[in-house]
């Protein structure tokens, strides 16, 4: 089998070794994973070094629009990524894996940073747009929407804009060392301030990707 959601940290180079011995392209499939590994080290390297108190972290899939509150994610997806990042997901207890949390319980919680994922949802047009073919400035926009939403005023995090958008598909596909690099640089800003998530995105697109990078993966708040 392979698996890029369950352990979406351990898994895909392994799946992606995998692929390679069936297909007969061991070679590629090693130059992968191999590159994988090397992205994702940028952050395991720095991370056991750091002690300081954890982040708290609220994330959402932005794929209802601002009106409506998405799931979040206690121990898949991008619950595991928070944590591998060094972060603490105000999620992680909950008994369901993917929860739409209650609007009172992310107030009570006020976390410090909020992450919003995006993609392309057609069905909901305010729903946050990220990743090929989008534009920065317009998903910028539909992020700031989720602000509007009722108390989010009243949040420390909303106040000083560390509110962030990330491609949706980084939780469970092959470059999610993207958004790992992104949420330890946002969990971490000055350990990690010479870090570019999208670099690893772009490179990986020259070097494995039948098409080329377009668009905004990784989005921060703040211009």
């Amino acid at each position: 089998m392979i698996d890029f959601w369950a352990k979406p940290l351990e898994n895909p180079p392994k799946s992606v070794l995998l692929m390679g011995k069936l297909l007969g392209e061991e070679k590629r499939a090693n130059d992968i994973a191999n590159f994988y590994n090397d992205q994702t080290n940028i952050v395991y390297s720095r991370i056991t070094k750091i002690t300081r108190q954890k982040p708290t972290v609220y994330v959402e899939c932005g794929w209802k629009g601002p009106d409506t509150y998405g799931n979040s994610y206690s121990n898949v997806g991008w619950g595991e990524l928070i944590n591998r990042s060094g972060g603490s997901n105000i999620a992680e207890n909950f008994s369901e894996q993917m929860p739409t949390i209650n609007p009172e319980f992310l107030l009570d919680q006020d976390p410090d940073i909020i992450i919003i994922s995006g993609a392309n949802w057609p069905a909901a047009p305010n729903s946050l747009r990220l990743g090929y073919y989008t534009n920065e400035d317009n998903s910028r926009e539909l992020l700031r929407g989720y602000l509007n939403r009722p108390g989010w005023n009243t949040l420390e995090t909303v106040q000083n804009e560390n509110v962030y958008g990330v491609f949706h598909g980084c939780c469970f596909r092959i470059y999610n060392y993207a958004a790992l690099q992104a949420f330890a640089k946002w969990f971490y800003p000055e350990d990690f301030k010479d870090i570019d998530p999208e670099a690893g995105i772009k490179e990986f697109h020259e070097r494995f990707m039948p098409i080329d990078y377009s668009g905004t993966w990784i989005l921060e708040l703040k211009e």
